[in-house]
């Protein structure tokens, strides 16, 4: 929105000014957009709601840029095959076969130490290891004598190694309720972004339109401006030879004089004609190069932006839902929509390895 608030139309604006505050309102955007995707696999895979392999990269959103747009490293990771696969599948034992960073950088669910539940595990662990030894020292220097508050502590050690359990299970659950509320609040964000994602790319790219078309204008608008101190030069001279092209000219007396005037009005002329056929080359020349320019940048932002949105976490990447979806009616409007997808997707080709997405491939 911030983009669209960019008045292109004013009169006797500066076209290069204005053409910079677009330009640099269109590197914030793609920052943002850059930073909100990382976020999101951030996210995703700390929920651990993540299905698809997406893949992390570093993005490179420099319109200006001639070098690649994603530059992912290559990670050597061991390859973990499902249950059901043969063994003469799965590598060497010992091995460990190089995979791209976006196999590399999904583990399964529960597998990632750096997840909530993972790490809220793993502080629940250490927590009844810690309790359970100092209960431990406890009991074994108490010896025969009663509990001081039997109200607090257990009679018995085991009977306090069950309430630590208990408690600490108690925790673990809510942690478990935490995460599964935060994922559907994620899910819900994500249909979100979802219908906001195609409005940044138009925007980015009608902004690149924008940019191109402010700084040809401001560039055609000094060759004119050159041209038009030229040209009321030039008016000038011709209004001096009208005044001085008099009646007695006709004179045979002086024939030299009115030769002379016009030998000058022609070399105006033609002056007039080579400046016109100056400007002419010049705004050509200009709007060559503007085209060339704005044809590079625009591809540029082209390929940036399907490059985050090929690296961006949709809903059909998460993991199904653990609750079941309520039961309901699909209007006539979706059914049609349905329709049409399953006719136009025969001869689709097969979906990407690891997204669920066919790779659509626009003919040349």
């Amino acid at each position: 929105e911030a983009l669209r608030g960019v008045d292109g139309g004013a009169e006797g604006s500066d076209g290069d000014a204005e053409a910079d505050v677009r330009e640099a309102r269109l590197r914030a955007m793609l920052a943002i957009f850059d930073e909100l995707r990382n976020r999101c696999l951030a996210r995703a895979k700390h929920l651990e709601v993540l299905e698809s392999l997406v893949p992390e990269a570093n993005i490179s959103i420099d319109v200006d840029g001639g070098g690649p747009v994603v530059a992912a490293a290559v990670a050597v990771a061991e390859v973990v095959e499902p249950k059901g696969k043969k063994e003469a599948a799965a590598p060497a034992k010992g091995k460990a076969e190089a995979v791209p960073a976006a196999v590399a950088s999904t583990p399964p669910p529960g597998s990632d130490p750096s997840a909530l539940v993972a790490s809220i595990e793993s502080v629940r662990l250490k927590t009844e290891q810690a309790l359970l030894a100092l209960y431990g020292s406890y009991y074994a220097g108490k010896g025969e004598r009663e509990v001081t508050r039997p109200a607090e502590l257990a009679p018995n050690q085991e009977e306090a190694g069950r309430r630590v359990g208990t408690l600490l299970a108690h925790f673990s659950n809510k942690a478990t309720q935490h995460r599964r509320a935060k994922s559907r609040l994620f899910r819900s964000q994500l249909f979100e972004l979802e219908s906001l994602l195609p409005a940044v790319a138009a925007v980015a790219l009608d902004t690149t339109r924008a940019i191109a078309c402010g700084r040809a204008e401001a560039e055609a608008k000094r060759l004119r401006a050159a041209y038009e101190k030229r040209r009321a030069d030039l008016a000038k001279r011709r209004h001096v030879h009208e005044a001085s092209l008099k009646p007695s000219l006709s004179n045979p007396n002086r024939r030299a004089e009115l030769e002379a005037l016009e030998a000058a009005e022609a070399q105006r002329l033609g002056t007039a004609k080579a400046a016109a056929s100056e400007l002419q080359r010049l705004l050509i020349a200009s709007e060559t190069a503007h085209a060339a320019d704005f044809q590079r940048r625009l591809l540029r932002t082209i390929e940036v932006i399907s490059a985050q949105l090929d690296h961006f976490v949709f809903p059909v990447d998460l993991l199904p839902p653990e609750e079941p979806p309520e039961a309901r009616r699909k209007p006539l409007r979706v059914k049609l929509v349905e329709e049409v997808i399953e006719l136009t997707s025969v001869g689709m080709p097969e979906p990407v390895p690891g997204r669920k997405f066919p790779l659509k491939v626009w003919p040349p």
